[in-house]
């Protein structure tokens, strides 16, 4: 779905962003890395809602053992777990329409590109970009500082058990700290023409 370039005048928060964070086999394998967990997490209204999915996934290759560190989920973990054909309609009727919203975009751009190549996000917004430019005082962005600097860490205990670098938990860290930001850049009043800049969908 395509998003008009007539509606660009109306406010951010007129719009509903599917918030995404995967974790993967690892850059190693180029483009044949497999998700072995996926998460979104809607915003509308310009705020998180309640409304999510999460899966753990049978990637089909082996999952390295340095990015089991990472994330802490290993082959045994996944081994009877879904393959990503068997729950795909179902991320894809959550994405529908919505604008894609993740921190460090470009990864997760490259790895659904190329194991979801019929979803096609109308925008991605990253989040990384966002805080580089709302803070540009701070030379640190990542996850982990974002959560700290907008103290989210309640927030994120509160409504969830999962665990930093669970895609669940990254998700819901992405979508609060799209909601400040995109306040602290834009106001409650601003349109979405004013948050482009942080689209990086070529």
């Amino acid at each position: 779905m395509r998003i008009l370039t007539s509606e660009y005048t109306k406010k951010w928060t007129e719009f509903e962003y599917a918030v995404l964070d995967l974790e993967g086999t690892g850059a190693q394998h180029r483009e044949n890395e497999g998700i072995v967990d996926i998460a979104g997490v809607l915003v509308k209204g310009g705020a998180v809602t309640h409304e999510s999915f999460n899966h753990l996934l049978n990637p089909e290759i082996s999952i390295p053992s340095f990015i089991s560190r990472i994330h802490g989920i290993t082959d045994k973990d996944v081994q009877n777990k879904p393959k990503l054909a068997e729950v795909k309609s179902g991320i894809l009727t959550f994405c529908e329409g919505r604008i894609l919203v993740s921190h460090n975009a470009p990864v997760e751009r490259r790895v659904l590109r190329f194991r979801l190549p019929e979803y096609e996000p109308p925008i991605i917004f990253d989040t990384l970009k966002m805080s580089r430019t709302a803070y540009q005082e701070e030379k640190k962005h990542s996850l982990d500082e974002m959560i700290k600097r907008l103290n989210l860490e309640s927030v994120l205990s509160s409504a969830t058990d999962s665990k930093r670098h669970s895609a669940f938990y990254d998700a819901l860290a992405t979508a609060h700290a799209f909601v400040v930001l995109a306040n602290r850049l834009v106001g409650k009043e601003g349109v979405l023409q004013d948050l482009l800049k942080y689209n990086i969908r070529d």
